[in-house]
């Protein structure tokens, strides 16, 4: 059976590779790790992942939800988003229906 292959796109490197690190333990493949949503759209293609994990509020030009609708306009590739914030804000912003996503808060 075929590894399942995770892209994370976070901006705290410590962070992404806790979270690859726990995902390899439980059998995944880590596809890569992005720290800018630039980064994650350039990585998309070349890593060819069955799922990203990608940040809410990447640093940088591009925020995770901006980068989420980016990949989603050109690869059908399912998305889960992360975050430690709860701003209602973000959350509707998120939840707009040209995205569907699930998100993983503490």
């Amino acid at each position: 059976m075929k590894k399942r292959r995770i892209l994370i796109v976070e901006n705290d490197l410590s962070v992404a590779e806790e979270i690859g690190n726990i995902l390899e333990t439980k059998g995944y493949t880590i596809a890569g790790i992005a720290q800018s949503g630039k980064e994650a759209i350039t990585l998309v293609p070349e890593s060819e992942p069955d799922l990203i994990l990608i940040d809410i509020l990447l640093a940088g030009e591009l925020d995770g939800i901006e980068t989420s609708r980016k990949i989603r306009k050109k690869y059908n590739v399912p998305q889960i988003y992360l975050t430690d914030h709860s701003d209602e804000e973000i959350f509707k912003r998120a939840k707009k229906p040209s995205l569907t996503g699930i998100f993983l808060s503490p």
